[in-house]
């Protein structure tokens, strides 16, 4: 995906970020709005690109990032860590697994980004085909 685009997406998200959707909502700030937000993030962007959802860690803290049908890996919360950070392990995230918080974050985040993500996109995948998120 090209960076014009990927910076496009990225801007829909960072308005939409704040700690209500963030996974420790303590560790928020609009210094660093990305921070625990790749579970949500990546969960959404599922929905309109597909792919494959991994779950790994950066120096040890979980980290979510989409995985496109080219193999190529979209992951717009990546600066939430030090560039230098160690990768750990991968493994193919179930997104019909998520807990009460991941859901409840999700719809607070859907309903602030699908609008523009829709015009951007022009359709979404159909949750039906894929199983959903719910």
């Amino acid at each position: 995906m090209d960076s014009q685009r990927v910076a496009a997406i990225r801007q829909v998200f960072e308005r939409a970020w704040d700690a209500s959707t963030a996974w420790k909502a303590e560790q928020w700030s609009r210094e660093l709005p990305s921070a625990g937000q790749c579970a949500v993030t990546t969960l959404i962007l599922h929905e309109y690109l597909g792919g494959t959802i991994l779950r790994t860690t950066y120096d040890n803290v979980p980290h979510y990032l989409l995985v496109l049908p080219s193999g190529e890996e979209l992951d717009i919360t990546r600066d939430q860590f030090r560039a230098d950070a160690k990768r750990g392990p991968s493994k193919v995230a179930d997104p019909h697994q998520l807990s009460q918080s991941t859901r409840t974050r999700l719809r607070i985040l859907e309903e602030r980004v699908v609008p523009s993500l829709d015009a951007m996109f022009q359709a979404r995948l159909d949750r039906r085909d894929r199983g959903g998120l719910e």
